[in-house]
C-alpha cells in the first residue's frame, strides 16, 4: 500500500506565534460563548481554535501547514510531529472536532448542550497539548 500523501504548504517558522495567538483568542471566545449558552458560536470558535493551534504546532516543528481540501487531513500532519508523549491522544481530540466541522458550520442542526460541552472539551484538550509543545 502506498504511503498516504497529504498536501502541505511551507510556512516560515516565525508565523507560529501568530497562529498560536489566534488559537488562544478563539478558545477564549469559545469559553465565553459556552458560558452564555451560545452553543453554535462556541463550537465554531472551538473548531477555529483547534485549526489555528494545529497550524501553530506544525509550523513550529515541521515548517508546514496542511493545505488539503479536507480539514480532517490536518490531524495526519499533526501526527507527523514527534514532540512529546500524548500526541496520539491529542490527535484524537483534533480528529473528533474536525470530523464534526461540516455539521457544525454548514448544517441547520443545532447542537445539544451535552454534545457542545463534549466537543468544546476536545478543543480545550487539544489546544492545551499544543501550548505545552510549542517550545
Amino acid at each position: 500500500m502506498a504511503a498516504r500523501r497529504i498536501d502541505v504548504r511551507e510556512v516560515p517558522g516565525d508565523e507560529s506565534p501568530a497562529r498560536w495567538r489566534k488559537a488562544a483568542e478563539r478558545l477564549k471566545a469559545m469559553e465565553r460563548s459556552l458560558e452564555a449558552g451560545d452553543l453554535d458560536a462556541a463550537l465554531l470558535d472551538g473548531v477555529h481554535a483547534v485549526i489555528a493551534a494545529a497550524d501553530a504546532l506544525t509550523i513550529r516543528h515541521l515548517g508546514v501547514v496542511c493545505a488539503s481540501e479536507r480539514h480532517e487531513d490536518a490531524a495526519f500532519v499533526v501526527e507527523q510531529v514527534r514532540v512529546a508523549p500524548g500526541l496520539g491522544e491529542a490527535a484524537r481530540h483534533l480528529k473528533r472536532l474536525l470530523k464534526s466541522k461540516g455539521a457544525i458550520e454548514y448544517s441547520s442542526r443545532y447542537p445539544r448542550p451535552e454534545e457542545a460541552r463534549s466537543l468544546c472539551e476536545h478543543a480545550r484538550r487539544f489546544v492545551e497539548f499544543v501550548g505545552k509543545n510549542l517550545g
